[in-house]
């Protein structure tokens, strides 16, 4: 909400590396490739594994990384 993209992309980054089979980290970096750079590929990537990991599915949030035509 700040607008501080690379910060919070770091902590994220660094949060998936300490515990890489927490869900959560995986889930909002997600959220920030969605949100930075608009990358729904990568955010579909890494959505999947969050739900991989036992994370909850979130359909407002699929409903974000279809691509439209």
């Amino acid at each position: 909400a700040l607008g501080r993209y690379e910060e919070s992309r770091s902590a994220l980054e660094k949060a998936v590396e300490l515990s890489p089979n927490f869900a959560e980290p995986w889930y909002n970096l997600a959220v920030w490739h969605t949100r930075a750079t608009h990358d729904l590929s990568k955010a579909r990537e890494l959505y999947r594994r969050s739900v991989e990991l036992g994370g909850l599915s979130d359909p407002d949030f699929e409903a974000l990384l279809v691509e439209t035509p």
